[in-house]
């Protein structure tokens, strides 16, 4: 494509903001104004204060510097300026018309330079990271402000260069199986142990029932526990396409059984390198720990999987492995190649030193700052409670090791990603008795995002997580209620009101049959919950009366009495409420069909297998009856055999009194 042919999208990177950055990185220059930011001693003053360092510029003049003199820093102001655009038109239209047009816009640039906090820092001016914003003012144009949008670049030396006397930060040392590497890991145990009030001592706590005893430096066991105690790690892992080796039940006379290391998976193999370094004696995997050809073996070790990730002293998570045949211990110095492209995204930056002179240190950009996780082991669904129930956490990572307890999040030797914090999020332990209530919505809509590799696993992925928010909401006075296919009885008519996200109309039930209906663990796809009381006072909210569906009668029939709140095989509710028929509601023509966001209609539908727009929800809905629930939120359900329905969708209806009649008691499945 020829510069001339452009439009504002290619000049900021909206569709491919990969390749954007990689192409503006390389461009081999950096115009005077751009050098002074940071190489010019008062510039940068001004770029550390809180204010940070500020100026305007005409923006066709910073589009002929980016694209005529190929200044990169221009190159990244006007994509932050352009981006900043509400009309989202204009990104379709060629730049050089843009400018033409809006000839009189202006760019204000914004740059933050972030030192490192006062007790680490090497000198004044040790960055850490620099922070550079954009947006357009002065033109009659409606754009977002400079500072909503940044673009975040960390800063290191090299550590023999002179830079390194005034700047900490290095580049990420990525070989995780050195001794530095271990040393670390081994001080964040002992920091945690002897310094954290938060964290509980460490004491032996009870095994599971069986472990892997690493105690011979040479050979490893399958050990059955018989009740005893100690401490021990355990492991989150992808298992992959290639299952690990599984446990048989034990034949040996004192109840193990010898493995060879050589013959385990390298996940495996790499975790048991791990626990011996920090010298803990026993290992929990569960491909080997329990007996996976036994159901019976299975239910009753699930049931106690929050008991085991909470009473081992340490969680080893295996983050960047999508195998357990891949190992994530790899010691190469290229081991910034599993970051695609990662040296694409760095560049040489010019900044003042204290002593008078101008050094060069590296900035490289966050690519992966975006919230979004590149770890395999971040989208697989049981790996979502282990990190939430496990105490301590250590993390390897495509790019980062990082510790966290419940003191917080540590890093060795690289920086936190967004992602990194919102996966490691704790359970609330104080003042929870609602736990069960929107957090635990919040949980599940976070959980929905991940994979699974067997279907039926969907309620026994989240099992131990379900256990656990009882305990705590009781413990704190909560009342939660009977547990019914990952919904909570006594926030039935909030948890009801869940909705699909899809992306397209497609089947999203579950086949074979996992959960009722009702259930948002019947479908296959990302579910989200509506806040049925949004835009109404607090009077509204908590009258009664506004809770229009009466439960008397809920349960479910789980597969197992050994695991209560795993698979199902059952579930019913008896309710009593107002039945509306589709056929009877007027002007389907306006109603919208499958978002419930920034509507002004009357009617919003959203039918479990039906996409956004598609025009098959109106005749659905038009064939099925209308149950409302609270407020203007209620269920569409599809008649089975009398007085028996099935949840096909979710509904907002402005005016359920006008077509209310007498209440029926019916029966969802």
């Amino acid at each position: 494509m020829s510069r001339s042919s452009r439009t504002v999208g290619d000049v900021c990177g909206v569709d491919n903001h990969k390749f954007w950055i990689k192409d503006v990185l390389r461009r081999p220059k950096v115009c005077d104004r751009c050098y002074r930011i940071t190489a010019d001693m008062k510039c940068l003053h001004q770029a550390m204060s809180r204010e940070g360092f500020g100026m305007r510029v005409p923006l066709s003049e910073l589009h002929r510097s980016a694209e005529s003199s190929l200044c990169r820093l221009c190159s990244i102001f006007l994509c932050l300026a352009l981006h900043s655009l509400l009309n989202e038109s204009f990104f379709n239209w060629p730049v050089a018309k843009f400018l033409k047009v809006h000839k009189t816009a202006i760019a204000a640039l914004h740059v933050r330079a972030v030192v490192q906090p006062v007790g680490l820092r090497k000198s004044f001016c040790d960055l850490q990271i620099l922070l550079l914003y954009g947006g357009i003012v002065d033109a009659g144009i409606q754009a977002r402000d400079a500072m909503d949008q940044h673009l975040r670049f960390m800063i290191y030396a090299c550590p023999n260069d002179r830079e390194a006397t005034y700047i900490r930060s290095r580049e990420c040392d990525h070989n995780v199986n050195s001794e530095a590497a271990y040393s670390k890991i081994r001080s964040w145990i002992a920091d945690c142990d002897d310094r954290h009030s938060c964290c509980p001592r460490p004491v032996p706590m009870p095994l599971p029932t069986r472990v892997l005893d690493l105690n011979n430096p040479d050979s490893v066991k399958l050990h059955e526990t018989q009740s005893e105690r100690g401490q021990y790690a355990a492991l989150s892992y992808c298992w992959g396409k290639k299952q690990p080796s599984k446990s048989l039940p034990s034949s040996s006379q004192d109840g193990s059984t010898n493995l060879q290391i050589s013959s385990l998976p390298l996940t495996i193999q790499d975790a048991i390198t791990v626990t011996r370094q920090i010298g803990l004696r026993y290992l929990w995997v569960d491909a080997l720990c329990i007996i996976q050809d036994s159901n019976e073996d299975r239910d009753t070790e699930i049931a106690r999987m929050a008991q085991y990730y909470q009473s081992a002293s340490i969680t080893i998570f295996a983050a960047s492995a999508s195998g357990s045949d891949q190992g994530f211990l790899a010691s190469t110095a290229s081991v910034r190649s599993r970051e695609p492209d990662a040296t694409s995204y760095q560049f040489q930056l010019s900044i003042a030193l204290p002593d008078g002179t101008v050094g060069i240190v590296s900035a490289e950009y966050c690519i992966w700052d975006n919230g979004v996780s590149p770890e395999p082991l971040d989208h697989r669904a049981w790996a979502y409670q282990e990190h939430l129930l496990c105490r301590r956490a250590l993390t390897y990572g495509t790019s980062t090791l990082t510790w966290r307890c419940g003191e917080g999040l540590q890093t060795w030797n690289s920086w936190l990603r967004r992602h990194q914090k919102e996966v490691t999020k704790l359970l609330p332990q104080g003042r929870s008795q609602y736990l069960y209530k929107k957090e635990w919505k919040d949980m599940i809509a976070i959980y929905n995002y991940r994979n699974l590799t067997f279907l039926e696993d969907k309620l026994p992925a989240i099992s131990a997580l379900a256990s656990e928010v009882f305990r705590i909401s009781v413990e704190n006075g909560g009342e939660p209620g009977k547990y019914l296919a990952g919904v909570w009885e006594n926030d039935l008519h909030n948890q009801l009101l869940w909705f699909t996200a899809p992306g397209e109309s497609r089947d999203v039930r579950c086949i074979p049959y996992r959960a009722p209906s009702w259930s948002w663990a019947s479908v296959e796809c990302n579910v989200l919950f509506p806040d049925p009381g949004s835009g109404l006072d607090a009077v509204e909210i908590e009258n009664p009366k506004s809770l229009q569906l009466e439960i008397i009668d809920c349960g479910v029939t789980p597969r197992c009495s050994l695991l209560p709140l795993g698979q199902v095989t059952a579930g019913r509710l008896r309710v009593r409420g107002c039945l509306v028929h589709g056929a009877s509601i007027p002007d389907p023509e306006s109603w919208l069909l499958g978002t419930f966001k920034g509507t002004k209609s009357d009617i919003v539908l959203k039918l479990d297998c039906y996409g956004v727009g598609d025009t098959a929800t109106i005749l659905k809905a038009q064939s099925c009856w209308w149950l409302q629930v609270q407020h203007h939120y209620g269920l569409v359900l599809e008649p089975v055999d009398g007085d028996i329905y099935r949840r096909v969708g979710c509904v907002v209806f402005q005016n359920w009194s006008e077509f209310s009649g007498k209440k029926q008691i019916i029966d969802l499945i």
